[in-house]
């Protein structure tokens, strides 16, 4: 049995859980107005971010990973590689280099080292420090592999990035220290039909990124957002139509918590994500601007302390009955059909206003967003995008 092969094997194990966990987890209860619209904020929140909580600490792993195996691929190979004990060291393509050196036992683990590196032209981006990867076979540029560690006990991977704009100057530090293990299958790799586009691993570490700007005659302002992953499994595919024309993405957060930091010279705000089998879906037709949104499964959301009153953290059972559909080539965020159902006790339907039922109020803005409150009653808004129930539900 290969990796992927086992992995999937243990991510079939895994769903069997998934309705066990969910119903373990405490949901809140949503008997109001207010707090149905609160629950659909907190519902578009976690669609619209969830999804690159990882792909965020991911990246820029994935691009220099990917720009020191084929460099190496071009000189040697995993077999020679490990029989060469000093490792060899290669100029990185604008300035800088990389030092390579590999098991001789397999799996092959490959140990780079990074010194000023930067591999892109059109990237102003320089890395410095450790990165290992294992490889899931015995060539180095291949579909995927079975293990990410940007960093090490002791150092980070820093990756940085100077820029100027007219009147400013940005600095940007993304510094990464954390483990994947399981089958990863390379972005760039991707081909069409979602040949090598699923992945099974696990995650736990951190990316924490600072931006600095500095203007004449300005104190220098910092920004910080810190990305931790507690031991996340994570499950995701990616599959393209046989002309690139259609994308299906999935992510699903089978366990483990995520925490989003935001820091900045006015205070800061955290969010977190416990997971208990949450599942994500996007379809995107790129020839005629559409996608499709699904959101299913159970989260312990936590929303900043800074949030307003109205923000209501705690557990959300979601169940997509209709995907969350939308035209992409308008200004508008206004989705013309969809039903989601949050915690058994809201149900959302979206409504465009060629398609509005008989009986209901016809939207002038785009959308109507029809819930209907268990045991409270039914309430209809008139809208662009979910984010204006925020006025409802006092979470801003």
């Amino acid at each position: 049995m290969n990796i992927l092969s086992g992995f999937r094997l243990l991510a079939l194990t895994f769903a069997l859980t998934f309705t066990a966990s969910a119903a373990a987890t405490p949901l809140i209860l949503l008997n109001s107005e207010q707090q149905a619209a609160s629950a659909i904020v907190a519902a578009d929140s976690i669609q619209l971010e969830a999804p690159g909580l990882v792909s965020s600490m991911t990246s820029d792993v994935f691009n220099f990973g990917d720009a020191a195996l084929k460099a190496l691929a071009a000189v040697t190979t995993s077999a020679d590689l490990a029989r060469t004990p000093g490792g060899v060291t290669i100029n990185c393509v604008h300035t800088g280099s990389f030092t390579a050196r590999s098991t001789r036992s397999e799996p092959r683990v490959i140990e780079i080292e990074f010194q000023n590196c930067r591999p892109f032209r059109s990237l102003p981006n320089y890395a410095t420090g450790p990165l290992r990867l294992t490889l899931a076979g015995n060539i180095l540029v291949d579909k995927g592999i079975a293990g990410l560690r940007p960093g090490s006990r002791d150092r980070d991977l820093v990756i940085t990035q100077v820029f100027s704009v007219p009147g400013e100057t940005l600095s940007e530090t993304r510094s990464l220290n954390f483990v994947m293990q399981g089958y990863i299958a390379w972005p760039s790799r991707i081909e069409a039909d979602g040949v090598a586009g699923r992945s099974l691993f696990e995650i736990d570490g951190f990316l924490l990124q600072e931006i600095r700007s500095e203007s004449p005659g300005s104190e220098p302002s910092v920004r910080q957002v810190r990305y931790s992953a507690d031991r996340v499994l994570v499950s995701t595919s990616v599959a393209w139509s046989n002309n690139f024309d259609t994308l299906d993405e999935q992510t699903t957060y089978l366990w483990g918590a995520i925490r989003d930091e935001v820091r900045t010279d006015t205070g800061e705000a955290t969010k977190r994500y416990e997971f208990a089998g949450l599942r994500w879906k996007r379809a995107t037709d790129f020839p005629i601007q559409t996608e499709s949104v699904e959101l299913d499964g159970a989260v312990r959301f936590t929303w900043p302390q800074s949030s307003g009153a109205g923000c209501l953290s705690g557990g959300y059972l979601f169940k997509t009955r209709v995907p969350l559909f939308r035209r992409l080539d308008t200004d508008l965020q206004a989705y013309e059909s969809g039903e989601l159902l949050i915690n058994g006790d809201v149900d959302m339907r979206l409504y465009s206003p060629d398609s509005v039922p008989a009986g209901l109020p016809v939207p002038g803005n785009g959308m109507l967003v029809h819930i209907d409150v268990k045991n409270v009653g039914s309430f209809d808004y008139d809208t662009s995008w979910l984010g204006s129930l925020q006025s409802v539900a006092g979470c801003p």
